[in-house]
């Protein structure tokens, strides 16, 4: 079950929203079969280990790290391949939250006559699929907030100069991280005082991930690159109601941005939980935010958040701009996560940590 939660591994960042499935086949001690799902809508990972079995499959134990699945959606189920292929034993990490799953997998392959065994790694197979298991549980993308920021707390300079706080190894951390969620979200402020492209380019991927900007009165300028590069299709923006029919927003369509009409909230502020509603309704499963402070601040605010990620480097800036600021946390109540943990990137460091989810 180990090397099939390995191997699930590969698909990060191309199966979404599907999730991260790895298998492998043994026989008399032996493994000879491997298999995970390699892209979404393609085959499964039951059905590419099988086929790398071959007839050696008959017999074998099957050991796969989610549920096979009983349903037809853009490939058949994988039950039937399963009892096909003559497998006498599955072993399974954990069941599938999805409600055409969920149970009945198992079901079938019982009523079958195949012994099934299930809870092998299943908190390793469940933290593997974190995203996947919101996503299909609640159709709000899963959210990863990710800061960089030095050792006294700051994400830019007195100046508002923050390039770059962290080191090349951290940068590229950031391109992977950018890469596997497919979505990446700033704030018009970001896009004004950095132009990012928010782009992956330490490696070659064959489509970028979605750009998303909060932009509710539309003040970032309309060369900015995510609204005038070659990947300007592939920025989300999200404005409120009143500027749906100025110019600007007109402008932004024509040129083949995509804009998101959302409501705001009595103080002008939008609300997150209904705004992550609509991109989950747009099939984003998980979505990394990257700044800055006033959006770090309100996904912390409105309890929006699943996973924080930040890279602190051995820099001291003094004076600057901080990276939250949230009022209501105290020495007495502050803001615990769970499941922390450190890694060396080079000279920074990289705390992770989740918050629990409800």
């Amino acid at each position: 079950m180990q090397q099939a939660l390995e191997l699930a591994q590969k698909g990060r960042g191309l199966v979404l929203p599907n999730p991260l499935v790895g298998c492998v086949v043994v026989k008399n001690n032996q493994i000879v079969g491997k298999g995970y799902h390699q892209k979404f809508g393609e085959a499964h990972a039951e059905v590419n280990a099988l086929q790398d079995a071959g007839s050696q499959a008959r017999g074998a134990t099957l050991y796969v790290t989610l549920e096979p699945c009983c349903h037809t959606g853009k490939t058949p189920p994988c039950t039937n391949e399963i009892l096909q292929c003559g497998i006498k034993k599955v072993v399974i990490a954990c069941s599938d939250p999805n409600p055409l799953v969920s149970g009945k997998g198992i079901k079938q392959l019982i009523a079958a006559g195949i012994e099934v065994v299930s809870g092998v790694l299943q908190d390793e197979a469940c933290h593997l699929n974190r995203v996947f298991n919101k996503f299909i549980r609640s159709r709000k993308p899963y959210i990863t907030l990710k800061i960089a920021q030095t050792l006294d707390g700051k994400i830019a300079d007195i100046n508002h100069k923050s390039k770059w706080i962290s080191g090349e190894l951290s940068r590229e951390c950031v391109h992977r991280m950018r890469f596997e969620s497919g979505a990446v979200l700033v704030g018009a402020g970001t896009v004004f005082a950095d132009n990012p492209r928010l782009t992956v380019r330490t490696f070659h991927i064959s489509e970028q991930p979605w750009r998303i900007v909060i932009d509710p009165k539309l003040i970032a300028p309309l060369n900015s690159l995510v609204f005038a590069d070659e990947l300007k299709h592939r920025t989300l923006v999200l404005i409120s109601k009143d500027q749906s029919q100025k110019a600007k927003a007109e402008k932004l369509v024509r040129n083949g941005v995509k804009i998101v009409v959302c409501d705001q909230t009595a103080t002008g502020h939008f609300d997150l939980n209904k705004l992550l509603d609509k991109l989950g309704e747009m099939g984003l499963a998980h979505i990394l935010v990257e700044g800055g402070q006033k959006i770090f601040s309100s996904f912390f605010k409105q309890k929006c958040i699943d996973e924080l990620q930040i890279f602190i480097a051995p820099k001291l800036f003094g004076q600057g701009l901080s990276s939250l600021q949230v009022p209501g946390w105290t020495a007495d109540s502050p803001c615990i996560l769970e499941n922390t943990s450190w890694n060396k990137m080079g000279n920074d460091l990289l705390f992770t940590g989740y918050f629990q989810q409800t």
